[in-house]
């Protein structure tokens, strides 16, 4: 969804959800960024991620890992999508993952032999 079509879910309930699973997994160190829930890139969400410290980020290519489509296909369509730029978007949680951690197998090396590094955005 795109913030035109958020639905109220990405609102501040669900950003108290996300901040505690967040704490959870970090053991409670600063989470400094997060992706846009569902793109949705609207005023309230930039506000609240804001209001907790936070920045809101998007990204160029959108492997729909989610979707399970296969290890292959999630490496081709972002091998593919990269000349929209380089922020990729790949999924942690929602089930089962395998597909998304084989294709970052093949991935990662790939994108470093062909000159792209990895690092944090500036703040």
């Amino acid at each position: 969804m795109r913030s035109s079509q958020a639905p109220h879910v990405h609102g501040r309930r669900w950003w108290t959800r996300a901040r505690g699973h967040w704490k959870d997994a970090t053991g409670g160190a600063p989470v400094p960024y997060c992706r846009a829930p569902g793109g949705a890139f609207t005023p309230e969400s930039r506000q609240i991620a804001a209001a907790h410290g936070m920045r809101l980020l998007g990204w160029n290519v959108d492997t729909r890992d989610f979707e399970r489509p296969g290890v292959e296909r999630i490496v081709e369509t972002a091998k593919a999508q990269l000349r929209r730029g380089p922020t990729v978007l790949l999924h942690n949680g929602g089930g089962n993952r395998s597909q998304t951690l084989d294709a970052l197998e093949q991935l990662l090396p790939w994108l470093k032999d062909n000159g792209y590094a990895f690092s944090f955005p500036k703040r």
